[in-house]
């Protein structure tokens, strides 16, 4: 089986979806693939378990969908509200940031970071350009994220939260 090149790949502009090889497969097929494509719902990967962000088999998951990003000219955005408290790491989350060029923010930056992201989505939004690049927005740690309280639906409020702009 040879398989095609990341250079072979079209550009990050030119694609309607986000593809990234998560492992072996489970049928004849040569890998086992999610495309995180551009529609309402269907944007969204979520990864976990019980363990959270301690558990080593998903930082593996966790880096090759930052070397997938990486190979397909995709920006990649980290807000890791965990951290990396396991000091027997070989391959630190901040260090393949930093080897693919990636933005690295911890929760004291996270609220800056929501709402540039939440103004860029708005814009694309507001003049319908949905051919723009596809960029890649990970939380780790999001069960410790105590800066997003869930919204209120019964609340008067002028919907200007953080957890209201996600």
């Amino acid at each position: 089986v040879e398989r095609p090149s990341a250079a072979a790949s079209p550009t990050n502009a030119a694609r309607k979806a986000f593809v990234i090889d998560v492992g072996e497969p489970f049928s004849l097929a040569d890998t086992e693939k999610i495309a995180v494509r551009r529609t309402r719902g269907g944007n969204l990967l979520l990864l976990g378990n019980e363990m959270g962000s301690h558990d080593r088999a998903l930082l593996g998951a966790l880096h090759s969908c930052l070397l997938a990003a990486w190979s397909q000219s995709v920006p990649v955005t980290v807000i890791d509200f965990a951290g990396d408290d396991d000091d027997d790491l070989t391959c630190p989350l901040v260090d393949v940031l930093e080897t693919i060029d990636g933005t690295y923010v911890r929760s004291a930056g996270a609220a800056a970071r929501f709402a540039a992201l939440a103004e860029s989505v708005a814009e694309r939004t507001a003049q319908g350009d949905y051919k723009s690049p596809s960029e890649l927005l990970v939380i780790v740690g999001l069960e410790r994220a105590r800066l997003l309280q869930p919204v209120d639906p019964y609340a008067i409020d002028d919907g200007h939260s953080d957890s209201a702009a996600l």
